[in-house]
């Protein structure tokens, strides 16, 4: 797709008609408008022999045929060193007691083994605070589990990164902006460097892949990806990613949550960049998903309570507990899991008639309930246009397959 192709595909996800279209760009280029509308035709009609576009979106979701998740997180503390504005668990962590224990961390690993969950996600509070946290690491690997850890990086001495380099297929370090003064208003005095610091050396100790990973609030929103990708690099790190703000339910929301305005913007002039200039991703870049809560992924907390996911954690979505009964048991059995695994897009007023629902699925049900109180509810607005503009970038990467053919 040339320059020219992706400006009329721009000019249609706007809902601007061929007749308009044809009518400008036969100002523009001196020739029949008739004749441009024609070739747009043709063009639209190419992008449908490919397979890019289908006359009606498609009755159902694709699933796995077998009901599997694909991730455990396993909140190894309650702890934390930090006590970052925006935690999006920071009340439910009050009703947790302490560090789970090596012998309750084996048996939920051992038991995610035997249901064939290929990965852990090792997450807390802070999971470094735990100090069985490397020990519980190694046996994870031990099991043949993809282990991935999150941490803010402060307790990440020398020692600890020799070790985490050696147990952790992925390292990811919380960092929230290149800029230290935003990062250290949105998470304490400091934390940039140490964090910066965290990266480096768990790298230089050999760390398979390591990652930067930062939350959008109004503070940093006006940061361009590529900008946080390319301080990523220059740091050590081989990923940089960015999730969007977690709904709060109360008075942070005012203050953190981002102008959707401004950020939307923002992403829409980096998807016409991509448009322009991005390599051809193929049609892999096409996929269908729903939230995964309850159904690609589990959370356990450090007493041992199952979860539907890490946004869940809320006693009203306790599922079970690992030391009444089998994590296979209550993945199965459960009827907080069943209701939570039981909705659909088709289930989500607004969403389902929606072009994109098989893009987002319907977005995160912990944010809908967060906002709601409904697990059905559709997110909230500019979320879903945030989506949106996430699912579009999806198909315009699949799109651009048509350069390498």
């Amino acid at each position: 797709m040339d320059d020219l192709g992706a400006s009329i595909f721009h000019d249609l996800r706007r809902s601007i008609g061929i007749p308009e279209i044809a009518a400008k760009l036969a100002r523009e280029l001196n020739i029949s408008a008739c004749e441009i509308a024609q070739e747009i035709r043709r063009f639209l009609e190419a992008l449908h022999t490919q397979g890019l576009f289908a006359e009606e979106a498609p009755s159902s979701p694709v699933c796995p045929k077998t009901l599997q998740p694909r991730s455990l997180y396993l909140h190894l503390t309650a702890r934390c060193n930090l006590k970052c504005v925006y935690c999006y668990n920071r009340k439910e962590r009050e009703n947790w007691q302490g560090n789970m224990p090596f012998s309750l961390a084996k048996r939920v690993l051992s038991q995610a083994k035997e249901m064939g969950i290929p990965a852990v996600v090792l997450t807390g509070g802070e999971p470094l605070l735990n100090p069985e946290a490397p020990r519980i690491g190694e046996f994870a690997k031990e099991l043949g589990l993809h282990v991935t850890l999150l941490t803010n990086g402060i307790p990440v001495d020398e020692s600890k990164a020799r070790a985490l380099a050696q147990i952790c297929d992925q390292i990811v370090v919380s960092l929230d902006s290149r800029c230290p003064a935003i990062h250290d208003a949105l998470r304490g005095q400091g934390t940039h460097a140490r964090a910066v610091q965290a990266v480096r050396r768990v790298k230089e100790a050999g760390a398979r892949e390591v990652a930067i990973a930062g939350v959008i609030t109004r503070l940093n929103q006006s940061e361009r990806f590529e900008e946080f990708e390319r301080f990523a690099r220059g740091i050590g790190a081989d990923l940089a990613v960015r999730q969007i703000y977690m709904l709060q339910g109360d008075e942070r929301d005012q203050l953190f949550v981002p102008d959707f305005q401004v950020l939307l913007q923002r992403m829409d002039e980096d998807l016409e960049k991509t448009v322009v200039e991005e390599e051809p991703a193929g049609a892999d870049a096409i996929w269908r998903n729903r939230c995964s809560a309850a159904f690609g992924e589990i959370a356990v907390d450090p007493q041992g309570t199952v979860y539907p996911c890490q946004g869940l954690i809320n006693p009203a979505f306790r599922a079970g507990n690992i030391i009444a009964a089998d994590l296979a048991e209550i993945w199965t059995k459960s009827d907080v899991l069943a209701k939570v695994r039981a909705i659909t897009v088709e289930d989500i007023p607004r969403c389902c008639a929606c072009p994109f629902r098989y893009l987002c699925g319907g977005g995160c049900r912990a944010l809908a309930y967060t906002a709601f109180r409904s697990l059905t509810a559709p997110i909230p607005e500019g979320y879903c246009a945030f989506n949106r503009i996430l699912a579009e970038g999806k198909l315009w990467k699949a799109a651009l397959s048509s350069k390498s053919r």
